[in-house]
């Protein structure tokens, strides 16, 4: 094992999200890891770090996807995208091209890279990802990784979808004027590396159901995070109310 694979199991041992390893001959095609990922009976990611003049895109789609870079230039309201030269992933993920993955993203220390994943990925149970090389692969939980970078980026992921969706009937009024609540990376002051949601080929009854259902599921977190700081926390003391003095007579 060589010591950036070391690094990126390190890192996942030490946030807490297991993980299964599998090595294998060097991938060099997507049919090669689409077939180890049926053997995990995971969803195959597909991962691609493209650029502009300005930055740096890394998409994550499902294995047996194409990735349309002029579809990608039009969302991401860019001028032409090229793929990153095997300089830019060494650098910046410590990867080599056949290699490139979700987890490089742990060497972005200047956070020179926006995460774009497509929504299918997020809803599948298992994905499979390269340790930043291409004879080994990781199987992780999604629910797992999700925990772990928290759902302030599910939140961005499902407003992002409304947002680009607003016309479809098929999605809620209510969930329409949530997502216009929902501020901006660039509002929020938030990393970067806040994932967005593609929003191509989902159905948008479907979108609105998830997010009916993440609102619900965070507002009980929020109920269940103050109720548990109410207990932990003693109840505030009233001042004692002075006594009246009797008037002397």
């Amino acid at each position: 094992m060589d010591n950036t694979t070391q690094e990126v199991e390190d890192f996942l041992r030490t946030h807490n999200i297991p993980f299964k390893a599998l090595n294998h001959l060097p991938i060099t095609t997507c049919e090669e890891g689409l077939k180890i990922a049926k053997e995990f009976g995971s969803t195959c990611c597909k991962t691609l770090l493209v650029k502009n003049k300005k930055q740096f895109f890394l998409f994550v789609i499902p294995g047996e996807e194409r990735f349309n870079a002029k579809q990608a230039a039009a969302f991401l309201k860019s001028s032409h995208l090229s793929f990153a030269s095997p300089e830019d992933l060494s650098r910046l993920m410590h990867t080599f091209p056949g290699a490139v993955s979700l987890l490089g993203l742990i060497f972005d220390q200047n956070k020179e890279i926006s995460l774009y994943i497509d929504s299918r990925i997020l809803n599948a149970e298992h994905i499979d990802c390269h340790p930043c090389t291409n004879d080994r692969s990781l199987i992780l939980s999604v629910k797992d990784v999700l925990e772990k970078f928290g759902a302030e980026r599910v939140q961005f992921i499902l407003a992002n979808t409304i947002q680009h969706k607003n016309h479809d009937g098929r999605i809620s009024q209510d969930n329409k004027a949530w997502a216009k609540n929902i501020p901006t990376l660039e509002d929020s002051g938030a990393s970067r590396h806040c994932a967005y949601l593609v929003v191509d080929q989902v159905n948008p009854g479907l979108t609105d159901l998830f997010t009916r259902q993440f609102r619900k599921v965070a507002q009980e977190q929020q109920k269940s995070s103050v109720l548990q700081k109410l207990k932990q926390e003693p109840p505030a003391r009233k001042p004692a109310t002075p006594k009246k003095r009797e008037p002397e007579r």
